[in-house]
């Protein structure tokens, strides 16, 4: 099937006969991007301190304390030896072969078991010549916008996606013969002691385990999309589906018909079998398509996954101390939940969980800004709202902008915004000086306030542009690198800063905007003539000049409900 579609990496199919080594330099499949990252160490390297490496191994084992999940993980390393991906052993001499440490981790209500191979040195000697990739929330986003921008009128109207899953992936594909004899897995016994297993299988916790699988992966879906078809992406072994309500059904006996007679075992019941939907859940996401008549559809949070962050936040905040750990892997689900809810609001108190998780000690004691962050995050989790992805997202403006400080001058402080559409057009523009009193306010941290002038004409331009830049991509381009800083990481680092960063991530979720921040160098930044208030220039004479009437003080800019007003202005 690959050599008559042309795929290039056809070549894999002949590694999966032979099985997958697990050292050494992966294969280039000529499918990723080329990125060539030599191994840390030789094979001969890692034979002459695997005795080292095996002891440390299995002495951690050993002075591990008993866990509740050692019984369920034993269970689970039985399943694996009836299925033939373990084989029991012994091993007499620790100079000859590689052990890995397996470890359950509980994720949820699935126990997954880890083999870390890191330990064991044999992923340091593991050479990379590409850069491995996996489909992603974005690549289907992407997927649905196409989608809705080539149908026209309703012929959407009933588009339904799901996932399909396969089962125990990696253990599919089996691992080459020469390390079958060398490669072996460490586990304790809910009784005592440590127990061996050779590998016959890619082992979850092997580097050239995801490079080989991915590669598989990969050839799996191109055969359904060019030989099938299909609009699916895939992200390692998930396959996420689309297609109008009409074809769901030829859809599901293509997808099920191809990875049968591939040989590939995949969810055939259950809730991971799930039917095609309006409303799916893929890849830890909720996917609602009832909006694509309109041109748009919400990806967000499951209310399970909402309730428990929720419930994690609440026990936090109920203890006197907190375990670093806790927080830790507080601050790993806070980074994933936040970046499928819209808008940046969350990101400063994430980043005071990120301070205190970082801390060197085994607990913390819940500081003021601590406990003012965690029930920040307990309220806005409760509100936030999914992710809507539109049409229109589809639209690019780019927004220069650039600010001026020349404190001998009869006007010290201007400002100057530029705005271009995805063609190169220039649009409109403003340039104006800053009125005295506002920039007192600038005034009062530092003699030269050219920090807080640059972001404050990206304030500006948010407003009075804001009902063209709605449910948009936005480029903004400023040349000043403490400000775009501030504007990436949405915080100020003076209050004026703070005060005008506050409100622009407000408006960027009420306008359901989506931001992208770049540097201009200063000699190229067409905002440039505008903040010096020079508009006999070509790209500035194109555009409309706007008279904008700016408030004196920051504290006069509040937001109102929906989508805001601009600032006081006319063309």
């Amino acid at each position: 099937m690959l050599l008559d579609l042309g795929y290039k990496d056809a070549k894999v199919i002949d590694e999966v006969i032979r099985a997958f080594p697990m050292t050494g330099w992966t294969k280039e499949s000529g499918v990723f991007v080329p990125d060539v990252r030599p191994p840390d160490m030789a094979l001969s390297e890692l034979r002459g301190i695997a005795l080292g490496l095996n002891h440390a191994v299995i002495d951690s084992l050993t002075q591990a304390g008993a866990s509740e999940l050692d019984v369920p993980a034993w269970e689970e390393t039985q399943v694996e030896i009836q299925n033939g991906w373990l084989e029991p052993c012994e091993v007499d001499d620790l100079r000859l072969v590689h052990v890995a440490k397996r470890f359950p981790l509980q994720q949820g209500g699935k126990l997954r078991l880890i083999d870390d191979f890191s330990a064991a040195g044999v992923n340091q000697t593991v050479g990379m010549a590409e850069k491995l990739r996996v489909e992603s929330v974005d690549e289907l986003t992407a997927t649905i916008l196409v989608m809705l921008g080539k149908c026209e009128g309703n012929a959407l109207l009933d588009l339904v996606g799901r996932a399909f899953d396969l089962k125990s992936a990696y253990k599919q594909f089996g691992v080459d013969v020469e390390h079958q004899k060398t490669l072996r897995i460490a586990q304790r016994h809910p009784d005592g002691g440590v127990k061996y297993f050779a590998v016959q299988s890619l082992p979850f916790g092997a580097t050239a385990s995801v490079s080989s699988f991915l590669r598989i992966a990969a050839s799996i879906k191109f055969i359904g999309a060019v030989g099938l078809s299909l609009i699916w992406t895939n992200f390692s072994d998930d396959y996420t589906a689309l297609c109008t309500r009409q074809s769901a059904q030829e859809v599901t006996f293509c997808v099920e018909s191809l990875l049968r007679l591939l040989g590939v075992k995949y969810a055939e019941t259950g809730p991971k079998a799930p039917d095609f939907s309006e409303k799916f859940k893929t890849l830890g996401l909720e996917i609602d398509l009832a909006e694509t008549n309109r041109g748009a559809f919400e990806l967000g949070h499951t209310v399970k996954r909402r309730e428990e962050l929720l419930a994690t936040l609440q026990e936090i905040l109920q203890a006197e101390k907190v375990e670093v750990k806790a927080l830790e892997k507080l601050h790993g689900r806070l980074v994933w939940f936040s970046s499928y809810v819209f808008g940046r609001e969350l990101n400063a108190a994430v980043r005071v969980v990120s301070k205190y998780a970082r801390f060197k000690t085994k607990s913390v004691g819940k500081s003021d800004d601590l406990t003012r962050a965690l029930k920040f995050l307990m309220e806005e989790l409760f509100k936030a709202r999914p992710v809507q992805v539109s049409i229109s997202h589809c639209s690019t403006f780019f927004v220069f902008t650039d600010g001026a400080f020349e404190p001998t001058s009869s006007t010290p402080a201007t400002i100057g915004g530029l705005l271009v559409d995805e063609w190169g057009r220039s649009l409109e523009f403003f340039g104006l000086p800053v009125p005295q009193t506002l920039l007192d306010q600038f005034l009062e941290p530092s003699a030269h306030p050219i920090y807080e002038l640059e972001i404050l004409p990206v304030l500006v331009a948010i407003r009075i542009w804001a009902k063209l830049l709605e449910k948009c991509h936005v480029v903004f381009y400023l040349d000043n690198n403490a400000a775009h800083s501030t504007l990436v990481r949405a915080e100020g680092a003076t209050q004026a800063a703070a005060g005008m960063v506050r409100d622009f991530v407000k408006y960027e979720k009420l306008l359901n905007l989506l931001p992208w921040f770049g540097r201009v160098p200063s000699i190229s930044n067409p905002a440039d003539d505008a903040s010096r208030l020079k508009f006999e220039v070509p790209w500035l004479a194109q555009a409309k000049l706007l008279s904008v009437v700016l408030p004196a003080h920051l504290s006069q800019w509040g937001i109102s409900a929906g989508v805001p007003e601009s600032c006081s202005r006319k063309t």
